[in-house]
């Protein structure tokens, strides 16, 4: 019999404490049991956490529990935090589009061409202010709004943590695959960092942690002291792409298939989900959406806030790392037209 363990954690986005652990009879969106659940606790007492942990832990060993009709008995026992983090849906919709009673005009155009430049003479903007920037590998879309005010304001939406959780998964089983196929580490730490277009995982956690390849493919390959703590995920999908290339070879079943079914590849995206959270604690400003799955929906920005957000999405050099901007789903800019000479 499988044994749950549910444990304590930091919230990223906010003080107090979240608790994690596997849900004993919900499936994820493939259709695998026991996934991984995150969940807020709104406390920030240690002791508190504790008991909470707890009584988590006992409903996780109870399997009289573990069926939706139980909800009712479970309340009468346990927490009621406790109760809403076991059994409610584990999916939270996306914050509402804002403001959808607007006309929109399409501006197409090349990179570089002056899109953004040209709607920033339109709204006023100097060049010289601090403003949201739009990233060139940026997959998330920019609307520009009028609005009946004299600020500008801005309303970042980002992708669900299921969301974020599919790229991941799928990133991870690319640069695992080339692994298995006689890749060396370098290539797949290359397809980690670099393999998918839409989803940059570079920017949210840093450069590729080897130095560069040299022509003499005898030189080995180190690691950088720069972004050393990348290892553990490097060594990790090493360890089981091996083990997950033995077990294809053996049963002649499907690659993908046995990597998402092993506990231990799962176990994998979830680290890495969370260190792709921890990078939302350098971020205070705005006004923060938090689902119960302490994952932000969404974020508004006064035209004094702007400033403090530009970096998440500036794709200098040495921000790479500390950004965010993969996670947005939508930014929405809305101030006032001027019809000043630009």
């Amino acid at each position: 019999m499988k044994v749950f363990r549910a444990k304590a954690c930091q919230s990223p986005t906010r003080k107090g404490w979240s608790i994690m652990f596997q849900h004993p009879f919900k499936k994820d969106e493939r259709g695998r049991s026991h996934p991984f659940v995150k969940r807020f606790m709104y406390t920030e007492q240690h002791d508190e956490i504790d008991m909470l942990v707890e009584e988590m832990n006992e409903l996780l060993r109870v399997q009289d529990f573990w069926t939706s009709t139980a909800k009712g008995r479970a309340k009468a026992r346990y927490d009621e935090r406790v109760v809403n983090a076991f059994y409610n849906d584990i999916e939270k919709k996306t914050s509402e589009q804002i403001d959808s009673e607007y006309e929109y005009v399409h501006v197409i155009g090349e990179q570089g061409s002056g899109k953004t430049s040209l709607i920033r003479q339109l709204l006023g903007i100097k060049k010289e202010c601090g403003f949201l920037g739009i990233g060139s590998k940026g997959a998330y879309s920019a609307t520009y709004k009028v609005k009946d005010s004299q600020h500008y304001e801005a309303a970042v939406s980002f992708f669900t943590r299921s969301e974020v959780q599919r790229k991941v998964e799928n990133i991870l089983l690319r640069s695992a695959e080339v692994y298995a196929e006689g890749g060396t580490d370098y290539d797949l730490v290359f397809e980690l960092l670099h393999g998918d277009s839409s989803f940059n995982l570079r920017a949210l956690l840093g450069d590729i942690p080897y130095k560069a390849r040299y022509f003499n493919d005898d030189v080995p390959l180190r690691m950088s002291d720069e972004n050393s703590s990348f290892k553990q995920f490097v060594d990790a999908i090493k360890r089981e792409s091996e083990t997950v290339k033995d077990a294809v070879d053996q049963e002649g079943r499907d690659f993908a298939e046995v990597w998402h079914k092993r506990l231990e590849c799962r176990k994998i995206t979830e680290q890495m989900l969370l260190a792709i959270e921890s990078r939302l604690r350098e971020y205070k400003e705005g006004t923060w959406e938090i689902g119960e799955d302490d994952w932000p929906i969404s974020c508004r920005l006064t035209a004094k806030e702007l400033s403090f957000f530009d970096p998440l999405t500036n794709e200098e050099e040495e921000n790479n790392g500390r950004l965010i901007y993969p996670l947005f789903r939508r930014i929405e800019v809305s101030g006032p037209f001027s019809f000043k000479k630009g």
